[in-house]
């Protein structure tokens, strides 16, 4: 099994210094008064009781035959996004937020640090990605 280290520094960098960049733009696509602002976070583990913000979970790690012989890893974690409770167009906001989220992994995923990565899955609140090292 590879070592998640390098993929969790990369993953810190472009979502704290490049998904704000990602929550612009997807700003201006849509243009219709909508606002979605950057996350409050700081770092990855930064339980911020600020909001808008995130919490970063680890949720699973597989190494199957497959992978073995392949010789990757895959790592699943997730993103769940927490809005203040009195927020009006609540679930707009979380798909805007998950569409620069996938803007986001689109971008980088020909990084050094993994083989593949992209949204696997999103929820209400939730959206889970899925990286292969």
């Amino acid at each position: 099994m590879k070592s998640f280290e390098p993929v969790y520094d990369k993953l810190e960098e472009i979502i704290i210094n490049d998904l704000p960049e990602q929550i612009e733009k997807v700003n201006k696509c849509f243009n219709d008064g909508l606002i979605i602002k950057p996350f409050k976070n700081k770092k990855l583990e930064d339980n911020t009781k600020e909001t808008p913000s995130f919490i970063f979970k680890m949720e699973d790690a597989e190494y199957t035959e497959k992978d073995r012989i392949l010789e990757n890893t895959v790592y699943k974690v997730s993103l769940e996004i927490k809005l203040p409770e009195n927020e009006t167009d609540k679930r707009h906001k979380q798909f805007r937020y998950f569409l620069a989220i996938e803007n986001l992994l689109s971008a980088h995923e020909t990084e050094d640090e993994w083989q593949d990565i992209h949204v696997a899955f999103s929820s209400y609140e939730k959206t889970k990605i899925k990286i292969t090292i």
